[in-house]
């Protein structure tokens, strides 16, 4: 059986601050590392708010073997001040109903927020 599914998005996600310590916008139950990034720099929102221009591309090779890469750019959302961009990559397969694996990368480059990253 033959399965190829391609899935190209581009977007745009917006945090707000107005750069005064304690007033940026709180998501304390959300999921930050499946949409700002995986290496998990913005697991709360910096005081100048967070602007995410992100492309990322999904491919289903088959039922069982995926690929996906993301690309993020990180800027202020007050202030457009830039905080870096990461790549986002994984690959995940499907052995049977009880064993998968996956594998993820993230390289985060910093253009002032904090430090580069990467994870594996």
């Amino acid at each position: 059986m033959k399965y190829q599914k391609t899935i190209v998005t581009l977007g745009n996600e917006q945090l707000e601050g107005n750069n005064v310590t304690g007033e940026s916008f709180v998501t304390p139950l959300a999921s930050l590392h499946k949409y700002n990034g995986w290496a998990d720099k913005f697991l709360g929102t910096p005081t100048g708010g967070i602007d995410d221009v992100y492309l990322s591309v999904k491919h289903g090779f088959n039922e069982k073997t995926k690929f996906a890469i993301a690309f993020h750019d990180f800027e202020a959302e007050s202030s457009r001040g830039d905080y870096g961009s990461e790549w986002d990559m994984s690959l995940s397969h499907k052995f049977n109903a009880n064993f998968s694996l996956l594998f993820k990368l993230a390289d985060y480059e910093s253009d002032g927020l904090s430090v580069d990253t990467t994870k594996v």
